[in-house]
């Protein structure tokens, strides 16, 4: 079989996803005959702990990549809607994420212009419900991630996460204001916010986390850069004992949260968009859910990656308007952890066993699976 991967590798979620499914055709390499046509500068600096093997294989894949495509080769394309209207091969496979609930006109007919689309979720497939050949594959666990045996705190603190560009689709101010009506200096709980927008300027940021603050002064709360390599990452997904970017309005899968639940934090989140795929698979007890009673649709209008009248991009999101019912999950989440610290099992075994459950339902062999299928229908 034969494969046409156009797609880009960088540092934001296509980038992430692109380069994992490519890791896995790469298992498969003497099934699938892949030529890559990369979407924009390959950027690798973000996987630290790549296998050789398969950078030498991906070059081999992207040498010569046109003069060796065929009139009758298939093409997997993994992009934004916006933007795949052009095709790559005469046969094209779109790979997408969407996150609200009325695609346009133009996102319509561009979906209807490829021979199969898939969604990274049900959600964003059942959108699309009226167009032909749409299919949904979820995402899978990085395994470039492993469980650290280390201790970052002590065991009678507790460490919150809160991962994803700061956006109002993500709820991002919402979140923090209920953090820190719940734990707001007290030391023994600590929120490290890796939110930063690259999309967007410093002094952007500075307005948003003042705003978020309420313009209080805390002493348990941290603000961290972009974070480089995955090998820092892995340390912070890690050290996380609970993680609230599941809180999030609108998702196409929310990698940082699914990353996080596989490495074995509790979730305090929600069962909106993208969620009610995975959150299920979550082991008992470890999943905070806040009900949507606490989240109210509200146009997904920012002014700056959603703009009313554009002709992509318009729809509702999940607003977070209820913080005390998101902090009650929040304190909720925080007991269960000082439980699992004080019991006479292993914290770090705890939460590998509660992992390795989400990550065994969720894996990049499923999503190729799912894909292969579908280029081998058409």
């Amino acid at each position: 079989m034969r494969l046409v991967v156009n797609a880009p590798i960088n540092k934001v979620s296509f980038g992430n996803v692109s380069y994992n499914i490519l890791k896995e055709l790469y298992k498969r390499k003497e099934e699938v005959e892949v030529i890559f046509v990369p979407l924009g500068q390959i950027d690798m600096s973000s996987f630290d702990t790549v296998d050789k093997g398969f950078i030498d294989w991906l070059n081999d894949c992207a040498k010569d990549n046109f003069s060796r495509i065929r009139k009758d080769d298939v093409a997997l394309k993994l992009w934004h809607i916006n933007g795949s209207g052009s095709l790559c091969c005469r046969q094209q496979v779109l790979y997408s994420f969407y996150e609200l609930d009325s695609p346009t006109e133009l996102e319509k007919s561009i979906i209807d212009y490829q021979d199969a689309t898939i969604f990274s979720c049900s959600h964003s497939a059942d959108q699309f419900s009226e167009s032909s050949n749409v299919f949904s594959a979820g995402l899978g666990f990085d395994n470039d991630f492993k469980f650290l045996d280390k201790k970052y705190f002590d065991d009678e603190s507790v460490h919150f996460t809160l991962m994803g560009k700061a956006e109002k689709r993500k709820n991002t101010s919402a979140i923090i204001k209920a953090w820190l009506a719940e734990f707001g200096n007290d030391t023994r709980y600590r929120l490290t916010c890796l939110i930063t927008n690259p999309h967007l300027n410093q002094e952007w940021h500075k307005e948003f986390i003042l705003d978020a603050l309420g313009g209080g002064s805390y002493n348990n709360i941290a603000f961290n850069s972009w974070v480089e390599g995955n090998s820092q990452m892995n340390d912070i997904l890690c050290s996380s004992d609970v993680d609230l970017t599941a809180l999030s309005g609108a998702e196409g899968w929310n990698l940082p949260a699914f990353n996080a639940a596989c490495l074995g934090a509790h979730i305090v989140g929600n069962d909106c968009t993208s969620h009610k795929d995975w959150v299920g698979n979550i082991q008992k007890g470890r999943f905070h859910q806040v009900e949507g009673s606490a989240f109210e649709k509200v146009n997904s209008e920012d002014g700056v990656f959603f703009i009313d009248g554009s002709n992509t991009n318009q729809g509702n999101i999940n607003a977070l308007v209820d913080l005390p019912a998101a902090s009650k999950k929040m304190r909720e989440a925080s007991e269960a952890v000082l439980e699992e610290k004080a019991s006479d099992d292993e914290y770090n075994y705890i939460k590998k066993r509660a992992g390795l459950k989400l990550q065994l339902n969720h894996a990049y062999e499923h999503t190729v699976d799912r894909i292969l299928e579908v280029v081998k229908e058409l």
